[in-house]
């Protein structure tokens, strides 16, 4: 979908809508609730009941998200949660990540200036050899669960892949097992890098503003009946977590650019735009317009509860028909990620770890690891 003309994007976004519906994403919770206790269940077990531990939790959240992508979006059990080791797919998926993250300034203008040199990069060489590697994996994912489908085996929908291999039989269909194969790639790198730096830079926000992190904390006891037996509504229900969740999403967005390309000559003012232009909106300029957002520096999540912001100006998962089809999906996995994290414990920032240097790469993260400091919460 990512890239894709008008016409491609309208039935490719039709197709994989109906794996991201409220009944899905509820059809999906119980999974997110799985991984999100195992890295409870860690934190529990490493991190010091009574001053708590410094953790670099960007790793841990990399792992839950990377969990979470892989069970729910094609059935397939990455374990990196409770596992040091890493097959070759998820060695592959990894260091594919770690290189579109870590590829410089330079070398994307280098390409683009003389496409000649892309050969003798070996860089590419690499990707070339990992993509590979993902692809025959989920090819066989593809095989698998079509022929669990035919068989009659597979009959729930039980995750994305097993949703749109059914719309895939309908003869109307246009949608191939490469497009479906590049569209997972696309979902397990993206969304797993996206969704773990979002919820570290929460963590980090609640741990350099205590007084939020006891509201929140407070809110979500009150309005969870059973902690052990959290519901998919009771999540969705808690109006201060979700603009926790926004406000940190307006200061920290995973994707501080939005790209678009002219269809058609444009006229921006005085300034001409030829057609086939690629435009860029700096949505981090946006989310500090103190029209919109007064004293917009400051983390103030009561700003979302009025619903008074204009869409248009709050952006972290674009806008429009090529908005991001995973925001809710997203969200559901921060918001249960929260919930489960605040329950069981408390986060600080150390003041020596408070500053940090951000930068642009894959999204929009600091160049020193954020450490935050776990703590149980002992009863």
């Amino acid at each position: 979908m990512l890239g894709s003309n008008y016409e491609d994007h309208h039935w490719q976004r039709k197709l994989f809508n109906g794996a991201f519906t409220s009944q899905q994403l509820k059809n999906y919770f119980p999974a997110f609730l799985k991984h999100t206790n195992l890295l409870m269940k860690l934190w529990s077990y490493t991190c010091d009941k009574e001053s708590g531990t410094n953790l670099t939790v960007l790793d841990d959240l990399s792992n839950l998200s990377f969990d979470i992508v892989g069970d729910v979006g094609f059935g397939y059990q990455f374990n990196t949660i409770t596992s040091h080791s890493s097959n070759e797919f998820t060695s592959a998926v990894r260091n594919l990540t770690k290189m579109q993250i870590n590829a410089s300034v330079f070398s994307k203008v280098l390409i683009t200036c003389f496409p000649f040199l892309v050969k003798f990069l070996l860089l590419f060489g690499k990707r070339r050899n990992l993509i590979q590697i993902v692809y025959k994996t989920l090819n066989k994912l593809i095989e698998k669960r079509k022929k669990e489908i035919d068989d009659g085996i597979s009959t729930e929908d039980k995750d994305i892949i097993t949703i749109v291999l059914k719309d895939q039989q309908q003869e109307s269909s246009k949608l191939t097992n490469d497009l479906i194969r590049d569209n997972l790639l696309l979902f397990l790198i993206a969304g797993h890098e996206t969704t773990s730096t979002t919820m570290t830079w929460c963590l980090y926000i609640l741990g350099t503003n205590i007084e939020v992190q006891e509201k929140l904390r407070e809110d979500i006891q009150k309005n969870i009946l059973d902690v052990n037996n959290i519901s998919f509504e009771e999540v969705m229900s808690l109006k201060y977590l979700d603009c926790v969740v926004k406000e940190t999403l307006r200061l920290h967005g995973p994707a501080p650019l939005l790209g678009r390309r002219t269809i058609s000559a444009t006229k921006f003012g005085e300034y001409e735009v030829p057609a086939n232009t690629i435009l860029r909106t700096h949505v981090s300029s946006i989310h500090m317009n103190e029209t919109i957002y007064p004293d917009p520096h400051s983390f103030k999540p009561e700003r979302f509860m009025t619903g008074e912001i204009p869409a248009s100006f709050y952006l972290p998962f674009g806008h429009g028909v090529y908005n991001c089809i995973g925001k809710n999906f997203a969200l559901l996995e921060i918001k249960t990620f929260l919930v489960k994290a605040l329950l069981q414990f408390e986060f600080s920032v150390d003041p020596k770890n408070i500053n940090y240097t951000k930068v642009i790469w894959l999204t929009t993260r600091t160049v020193e690891p954020l450490l935050i400091r776990v703590k149980p919460i002992v009863d």
